[in-house]
């Protein structure tokens, strides 16, 4: 690439205006990255999240609000490298993208916090709080959502704090860890404030203590099977005879053991749990007398399902609502989160991935959830930290439901969890067997339970309010029409439900009468043969990449090129999306390339409402890429042609079946 094009891509990933020592900044907010990092198991020094994060502040509190929002990235990448480690297992090229991905928040919160909280101490440790809150809030919303090492989970080790989590969520134990960081800042710069800040988190953390309840025995005996298998291995044909061996041995040892209800791991019995409407008879017989047990695999190949089974036959059963994207691309997302039939009331199931979701957990209890399974496959992590986080994660819900979880891993860590967060019985990885443990089916509600995010609302509306007037000052007065003409354009075709094919091309055309000339939208000039190579061979590369991961895993996707028709329509589709938020937008908001970056994918994903997990990741790395080569070709083409082509593409790929 010419040397005048490369420097305008780089331009857009340097602030204009920010001081020299913005290396040091950043090296400072990356070592707060690393002590949170750390915090997390492994190795999970939890008392390092107290004071890890005071570096950081100190950089925000002195910070303009571009310099935050470096600072913040620059803090979320170390951070989510280090606690994300365990992705690695999945290609270097994941990691990176995920690492990248939630980094993005943390910017949004260094921006953010930067922003509103230089008009006074109060105002910074208020700003830093709300504004943490509400960004980890962001992080569960939308089909890209990825709430995973939310601050408060650091600490669910930590009983006596955890107990905050039955009030507010696992938010209002992030916010106390932030609090305290942030007044921690503010007593070693001589500021008497951060006293007032540590003292009310000393209070937090006393009601914790004096609330937590002593262990107590239940009254329903539970197991939860480990058989330990491999993740590659265990649905396959020439080993299904092995994979039905070892789960139906296990239920027999543990209702032996007198277990009245058996919990397997996710996604794990080989054949149809339902033949021509009717349960399997083999998990029928399978099912201790008197009992149930939850069974776990397909229905009609469409649905990731959890059934609850008895000597009856079929009792209850929870289709995954929540689809992890890339890796569930087969599956369709369940009805929903209501409480299934089981022994001794209703419990709440959630299927591995949905834990992370503090939602979830609520609806099943608010529905009348007496306690709660989950049920995971982990083997896709291998021995890492990557199981004990998601363990935590379950105990951090057990505390904010206030119910007892009997949590079945297929390679570990299965666990009972009483109601406090307490672990009653746990069985480490790479063992095969079961735990077996009691659980109190309970109907009162705790008060997050009951009252569930209203606080967290509230804070986001605070910085909200507060943050309007910095980010109107960032957008020229000029700029404000070839903003909200497409942008009208694209609700009214959502609104409408007009084909996209229709809706592309009427954005493109609003964006262009709005806009500051053909040539300042890239559809003339610049160096389009330089556009195209580059984004067709992202394209090319990144979908090359995402069969070889799967690959790895032991799931080859198909090769299935998109036709002609398919790519043409994508391409007009997509025309809108391109020229508006890749082309005219970059030209609107040229004073501030990060603030373009960030709301030209932002764009994209509010384009696509109904999206799929995978679509909806794909259009976010997508916009980010293509905006870049936008901007350091001048040309719009590339990003046009490549996104109907690789939609395409990534639609004929998701629909050709496993």
């Amino acid at each position: 690439m010419p040397l005048r094009e490369w420097q305008e891509v780089q331009e857009v990933l340097r602030p204009r205006g920010v001081a020299a020592e913005i290396p040091l900044r950043a090296v400072t907010a990356a070592c707060s990255g690393v002590f949170l990092g750390l915090s997390f198991p492994h190795p999970g020094w939890w008392p390092l999240a107290w004071f890890g994060l005071v570096p950081f502040f100190r950089v925000l509190r002195t910070s303009a609000p571009g310099e935050g929002a470096w600072a913040g990235f620059a803090f979320g990448l170390a951070f989510h490298a280090t606690v994300l480690a365990w992705l690695l297992v999945f290609g270097p090229a994941a990691y990176a993208v995920l690492v990248l991905f939630a980094a993005a928040y943390c910017a949004l919160f260094g921006w953010v916090a930067a922003a509103v909280g230089q008009a006074g101490e109060i105002r910074f440790v208020l700003a830093a709080v709300c504004a943490w809150v509400a960004v980890e809030w962001l992080r569960t919303l939308g089909p890209v959502a990825f709430p995973w090492a939310l601050v408060g989970v650091s600490q669910w080790q930590n009983l006596p704090v955890l107990q905050l989590a039955s009030v507010g969520g696992v938010y209002l134990v992030s916010a106390a860890v932030v609090a305290a960081n942030a007044g921690l800042e503010l007593l070693l710069a001589g500021r008497a404030l951060g006293v007032v800040a540590l003292a009310a988190v000393a209070a937090g953390w006393a009601w914790g203590a004096a609330r937590l309840e002593p262990a107590a025995e239940g009254s329903l005996a539970v197991a939860a099977v480990q058989p330990n298998l491999a993740q590659r291995e265990k649905l396959r044909p020439e080993h299904a005879d092995r994979t039905r061996r070892a789960l139906l041995e296990l239920t027999q040892r543990a209702a032996a053991a007198g277990a009245v209800l058996v919990v397997w791991p996710e996604h794990y019995w080989p054949d149809p749990l339902i033949r021509g409407g009717s349960v399997d008879r083999r998990l029928v017989e399978a099912s201790p007398a008197g009992g149930a047990l939850v069974a776990t695999g397909e229905v009609e190949g469409r649905w990731n399902t959890a059934l609850v089974v008895g000597r009856e036959g079929l009792v209850g059963r929870h289709d995954k609502v929540r689809l992890v994207p890339l890796g569930e691309w087969w599956a369709q997302p369940g009805p929903g989160y209501e409480p299934v039939p089981a022994p001794l009331g209703p419990a709440g199931v959630l299927i591995c991935y949905e834990a992370v979701y503090p939602s979830a957990a609520r609806a099943l209890v608010r529905g009348g959830a007496r306690y709660l399974v989950h049920t995971t496959e982990e083997g896709w992590f291998g021995v890492s930290a990557g199981p004990v986080q998601h363990l935590a994660v379950a105990v951090v819900r057990a505390a904010e439901a206030g119910r007892d979880v009997v949590r079945a891993a297929s390679t570990g860590i299965s666990a009972v969890v009483d109601a406090s967060g307490r672990l009653q019985a746990t069985l480490p990885q790479a063992v095969d067997g079961f735990v077996l443990g009691t659980v109190r089916p309970r109907t009162d509600l705790t008060p997050y339970a009951r009252w569930g995010d209203l606080w967290v609302y509230v804070a986001s509306l605070c910085v909200a309010a507060l943050s309007v007037r910095r980010v109107a000052s960032v957008v020229p007065q000029d700029a404000w029409p070839g903003l909200l003409v497409p942008a009208l354009a694209a609700a009214a075709g959502l609104l409408l439900r007009w084909p996209s094919e229709v809706t592309g091309p009427l954005v493109a055309a609003g964006a262009l009468a709005t806009s500051r000339g053909l040539r300042a939208a890239g559809v003339v000039g610049g160096r389009p043969v330089w556009s195209l190579a580059l984004t067709s061979g992202f394209v090319w590369a990144a979908l090359w990449l995402l069969r070889q991961g799967f690959a790895a895993q032991g799931i080859p996707l198909p090769d299935a090129l998109p036709g002609l028709e398919p790519a043409l329509r994508s391409t007009l589709a997509g025309l809108g999306e391109e020229v508006w938020l890749r082309g005219t937008l970059p030209a609107l908001l040229r004073c501030s390339p990060a603030g373009a970056l960030l709301a030209s994918v932002a764009g994209s994903l509010l384009m696509h409402p109904k999206a799929s997990g995978e679509v909806a990741a794909w259009h976010v790395v997508t916009a980010a890429v293509f905006f870049i080569v936008r901007r350091g070709t001048g040309s719009v083409w590339g990003p046009v042609l490549a996104r109907g082509f690789g939609d395409a593409w990534l639609g004929s790929v998701l629909h050709s079946g496993p």
